[in-house]
């Protein structure tokens, strides 16, 4: 019973985040600091993690990479992901100057104000963040609490990462500005790629502490039954719904790449195959009923005769 349970939740899942990934594009520009201090291990392990948030986005994600430190430049202009170009551009950051967080926090926000502005679809299915990772605090240029406001005014999302280091003021100042939740901390560089998942809202499935993973559960499930169940969702909702079995990238692999073995199997490699197609839901309560139906019979046809 835990197993059928377990592949039910899992189907439902898997459907859930699929009709999320089409409904919704996101826009992320990352505000990157290369300034003196992140010298060393840190930056090696910040440009990982980086590396490795972007390749688990949505296939659909704008994106752009914006370094800083006493001067800023775009090392990708925001666009659609070019996992190669983005990778190339990576790789090359290197240590320059001082910390002008709060300048390149505006530029940011005027080039996230243009996607929106000239954003051609609903926006009210698009969302617009933008997500910095900084070890200090700004040493020039513009404070960055005096720019948090323009982002709250022009509808905008805006998060900090402090790379093993807690600001005292800007935390206050996005909370003033009604972004309560929006300072986050990896107190080690190496927790930061964990960060940038929750921030980022990446959704994976790992394998538990026991060695089981969600799909060892599944193993008794017939292959007909579970065929059947996954084929009545695509025909159903008459979207792509890739069900390959990719894992996600460990830290020391190239964007693009993937290593079998990992324990770690990320839902946005699912969902990439379509994620240029917008899904409509009208057929959400179908799916479910199909689905509710596939398993109702499953379950009547696995019980021993007489019960």
């Amino acid at each position: 019973m835990k197993k059928h349970l377990a592949f039910l939740v899992l189907v439902v899942a898997l459907l859930a985040t699929h009709t999320k990934a089409y409904a919704v594009q996101p826009h992320i520009v990352f505000v990157f600091d290369n300034s003196g201090s992140m010298d060393g291990n840190k930056l090696i392990e910040a440009k990982r993690a980086l590396s490795r948030s972007i390749q688990l986005l949505p296939a659909n994600t704008i994106v752009g990479v914006l370094i800083f430190s006493s001067s800023n430049r775009w090392i990708y202009q925001p666009g659609p992901r070019d996992l190669t170009r983005i990778q190339s551009a990576i790789d090359a950051i290197v240590i320059e100057g001082g910390t002008a967080l709060g300048n390149a926090l505006s530029v940011a926000a005027v080039e996230l104000q243009r996607l929106r502005e000239t954003y051609s679809g609903d926006k009210n299915n698009a969302t617009f963040q933008a997500v910095a990772l900084t070890d200090g605090e700004n040493t020039e240029g513009r404070s960055p609490e005096s720019v948090v406001p323009l982002y709250r005014d022009s509808q905008l999302r805006l998060d900090v990462i402090g790379i093993e280091f807690a600001d005292d003021n800007l935390p206050r100042a996005l909370a003033q500005n009604g972004f309560p939740n929006s300072y986050h901390t990896a107190d080690k560089v190496d927790e930061l790629f964990k960060v940038l998942r929750d921030v980022l809202k990446i959704e994976t499935i790992t394998t538990s502490a026991d060695g089981v993973s969600d799909f060892d559960l599944l193993a008794s499930v017939p292959t007909d039954v579970a065929k059947a169940c996954l084929a009545s969702i695509i025909t159903a909702s008459k979207v792509p719904i890739p069900i390959a079995q990719e894992t996600a990238a460990p830290s020391d692999l190239p964007l693009g790449q993937s290593q079998s073995g990992s324990t770690s199997i990320s839902w946005s490699k699912r969902r990439q195959t379509g994620c240029q197609a917008a899904a409509d839901g009208r057929t959400t309560g179908i799916i479910l009923m199909i689905l509710g139906a596939g398993i109702f019979l499953f379950m009547v046809l696995r019980r021993p005769p007489g019960r």
